[in-house]
């Protein structure tokens, strides 16, 4: 804790023995509070001390991995899950060293009778998931052990191998695969969506994250989103443990990160952006990919919104509105947008609390970060559908609050251009245009 408030005065004292107490504190076992205490010291230590705390860490992980013991394995791959964020760089090239995956996966299956082993060892596979190259390193070597937990695994570790091997499989460039393993691994993560979808009704919070992290990971597949959202009672869980999130929680996160993945449309291409698709598609030999998915076009997306809404999207989205971080907002945003862009749904978004729930959003994003002005862009624009397609004044009632006047500010804004669109191409007037159309309704 003193080296977390005053690195820059003690980190000169700590030499290797201290260090490594320190790192033994990462052990997942341990306490919230002091795992939190210890990453805080880990992470000023590392910034502080350079290439001798770096050095330090080199060597800590190899030795405890060295000596095979259930202890040593639990605080080395403790160590390496908790670092993985802290100092990306050195712990991808540590668990990319050769050798060292081929070289675990034997040592795990003699120790597979030990659950805290085991756990450590997903906790640090999970986190090693962040680097692409990582993900091929145990694409090649950890599959069969990942399987074997999953099938085999008890408590919480069959959803967290799961979740691990959905990042894994996912295919991320289709389009260079000729050997139809995509097919096969498309397949395989579809066949963990049954189990994701069970443990999302598991009362423990540890299963419940691993079904939404899981399921926002198989959702950018198109037929995931298809059979997702045809799950009614699916849904349903999936509104009440966002709304019975405590503030905060990882799971807020994600579960929104899922239904954009379900409600997101395909951008609108100028005809000289579809043409450098076509392009791009042709010099990869498959034509397909040149057109959308059919699940992927408007209508197929309107429907999913349609049953987003019909689910409870919106008045969970108020309900949970104000210990919404940041970044949560920016999702919840983008939601709101797309489920805006059907005029269809727009009365029925208005009087669930819609419009002025994205009219305080407006207000309350104070950023000035890309993300920050990119969301309330997003939510100007979908208070400015509703406002087209609806009374205003059922929304803003003239002897109530907020007034009308409220909403001129925000639909304003989307007469100036998106400074992002400057930099990426031809300015996409329909804002503007809906703007326009909004602000003759207000008048």
């Amino acid at each position: 804790r003193l080296l977390a408030t005053d690195a820059g005065r003690l980190h000169p004292f700590i030499d290797e023995e201290i260090f490594e107490a320190i790192l033994c504190s990462l052990d997942y076992r341990q306490p919230a509070e002091v795992r939190s205490q210890a990453t805080l010291a880990t992470a000023k230590y590392l910034e502080l001390s350079g290439e001798k705390g770096q050095t330090y860490l080199a060597r800590f992980i190899p030795s405890r991995i060295t000596k095979g013991h259930g202890e040593d394995l639990v605080l080395a791959f403790s160590a390496a899950a908790a670092v993985f964020p802290l100092v990306p760089t050195q712990a991808i090239a540590l668990f990319l060293t050769e050798g060292f995956l081929p070289s675990l996966i034997p040592l795990l299956d003699k120790k597979i009778k030990s659950e805290k082993v085991e756990q450590a060892a997903l906790n640090m596979l999970s986190a090693a998931c962040l680097d692409s190259g990582c993900r091929a390193a145990m694409k090649k070597h950890c599959l069969p052990w990942l399987r074997l937990v999953m099938d085999k695994g008890k408590q919480d570790r069959p959803g967290l191998a799961a979740v691990i091997l959905t990042k894994v499989l996912y295919p991320t460039e289709p389009a260079k695969d000729t050997s139809g393993n995509t097919t096969q691994e498309k397949t395989e993560v579809n066949n963990l969506v049954p189990m994701f979808k069970k443990l999302l009704a598991d009362p423990r919070e540890a299963n419940k994250q691993s079904s939404i992290e899981g399921l926002a990971y198989a959702s950018l597949q198109p037929t995931v989103k298809e059979e997702l959202i045809d799950d009614r009672l699916f849904l349903a869980r999936l509104m009440d443990s966002l709304k019975a999130s405590r503030p905060g929680a990882t799971t807020i996160f994600g579960a929104l990160t899922l239904i954009d993945h379900l409600t997101r449309y395909l951008p609108v291409l100028s005809e000289e952006q579809k043409k450098m698709n076509q392009l791009k598609a042709y010099a990869s030999a498959s034509k397909s990919d040149a057109k959308p998915d059919p699940l992927e076009e408007d209508a197929a997306v309107s429907r999913r919104c349609k049953a987003v809404v019909e689910a409870g999207a919106v008045t969970t989205f108020v309900a949970i509105s104000d210990h919404l971080s940041p970044a949560s907002t920016a999702v919840v945003a983008n939601i709101m947008l797309s489920l805006t862009r059907t005029p269809a749904l727009r009365g029925t978004i208005a009087q669930l609390g819609g419009a002025r729930l994205l009219l305080m959003k407006y207000t309350a994003i104070t950023g000035v970060s890309d993300i920050d002005k990119q969301a309330r862009r997003a939510v100007a624009h979908g208070l400015a559908r509703i406002l087209i397609s609806i009374d205003p004044t059922l929304v803003f009632p003239p002897a109530g609050s907020p007034p009308l006047t409220s909403a001129t500010r925000p639909i304003l804004s989307l007469l100036t251009q998106n400074e992002a669109e400057s930099l990426e191409g031809p300015r996409d007037l329909l804002p503007t245009f809906e703007a326009l159309l909004a602000l003759t309704n207000l008048a």
